[in-house]
């Protein structure tokens, strides 16, 4: 634990340009994460699992709490986490090199865990199958209406459903939880052969290494949008639509 703080404090000193060097880059300890501060994926049943509770089938229930219905989808499909999502506003849904992405940055009083959390996400093709751009066109401003509590994450509410979700019709077990989803991203990519440092700037993660982190132009979002492209579960979610 002691050494995630201080690989922490060094990213933090390298983004914000105190130091130039993160002496921590590749510094590993066997066993120096606890079992209970691991996270697992999502497996294919706890996905299906998930997506079939009465929840996705109730479409007053969906259109009351949109919130609940795209912020997974956009996990699980975009790596995103979900202040990211939950804070989203209609401008933040862009074009660029001709791809529908979606914008996190922290304008106009929104905010993001860190530099690198800053970034441009290709949305996935299963999100415009499930109608997020007619979802999109009945905002006027905020995609979605949550109140934004003092010193607490606008994803408060959202987490905290998700939580009960989670635990029942997902997992009882405490290393599956909803941030599981981007796991399930990460390692899906993985699979598909995807680079770390790709991974990396989807997800929001600090590029490790001098030559991809510091002196690295972005990747294209050509590059990205094919890599998003790849995530596949193979599983039916063809009954998840908007409206």
């Amino acid at each position: 634990m002691r050494l995630t703080r201080i690989k922490s404090l060094f990213i933090y000193a390298r983004e914000q340009g105190y130091i130039s060097i993160n002496p921590c880059v590749g510094l590993k300890l066997k066993d120096d994460t606890l079992p209970q501060d691991e996270r697992e994926p999502y497996s294919t049943e706890d996905i299906q699992n998930w997506f079939n509770a009465p929840f996705y089938q109730d479409k007053e229930r969906i259109a009351t709490h949109p919130d609940r219905f795209w912020v997974p989808l956009f996990m699980l499909f975009d790596g995103c986490r979900p202040s990211e999502v939950c804070q989203l506003t209609k401008k933040d849904i862009i074009k660029v090199e001709g791809i529908d992405c979606v914008s996190i940055n922290p304008d106009n009083g929104k905010s993001i865990k860190t530099k690198s959390s800053k970034r441009i996400v290709p949305i996935h093709p299963f999100l415009f199958q499930a109608g997020f751009l007619d979802y999109v066109n009945t905002v006027e401003d905020n995609l979605f209406s949550i109140k934004k509590y003092k010193n607490t994450s606008i994803s408060k509410d959202f987490n905290k459903w998700a939580d009960a979700h989670n635990r029942k019709y997902v997992s009882k077990n405490p290393q599956k939880v909803p941030y599981s989803f981007r796991h399930s991203f990460t390692d899906n990519l993985k699979q598909a052969g995807v680079s770390r440092e790709i991974v990396d700037e989807l997800t929001g993660h600090t590029v490790e290494g001098e030559s991809f982190g510091r002196y690295g132009k972005r990747y294209s979002m050509s590059i990205l949008s094919d890599a998003v492209q790849k995530v596949n579960y193979n599983i039916d979610l063809n009954h998840l639509k908007w409206g």
